[in-house]
């Protein structure tokens, strides 16, 4: 795992084949090379914080998301990834008018069954590192 700041991804393969967001260079690999070496042979996806612990996880042989130590089970057959990374530049202010600020990189992380759909969010607060996670409404 490189050494870029703030969270990154990790997936797990089924023929123990590991892709990261980053290589040993720092070089970005894009998330299109997950969905190339095939969807349905995923059985981990995770996001890491910057010392290289689980923020969030997807484990899709159980149907189960991890955040920190709570582990929420996805109920249904048939578990697919979801998986978004989202930039946000700025926010408005009290008069509607948006403020410059340093933009903040969200990451969503889900499991969608033939029944059910969980995602959980994390990103860094503004200016801090403290990390912020929440389910998301999709």
């Amino acid at each position: 795992m490189g050494n870029i700041a703030g969270f990154q991804w990790k997936a797990y393969f089924n023929d123990d084949v590991v892709i990261e967001q980053f290589d040993e260079d720092d070089n970005e690999v894009l998330f299109k090379e997950v969905i190339d070496k095939g969807e349905d042979s995923i059985t981990v996806f995770k996001v890491l914080d910057s010392s290289g612990k689980d923020a969030l996880k997807a484990d899709l042989r159980k149907s189960t998301l991890t955040e920190g130590k709570k582990v929420t089970k996805v109920k249904g057959k048939n578990p697919q990834l979801i998986y978004r990374r989202r930039v946000v530049r700025g926010v408005r202010g009290a008069d509607g008018a948006i403020m410059t600020t340093p933009s903040i990189i969200k990451h969503h992380v889900g499991i969608k069954t033939d029944s059910e759909t969980k995602v959980l969010e994390v990103y860094l607060e503004r200016n801090t590192d403290k990390k912020k996670t929440k389910a998301f409404k999709e």
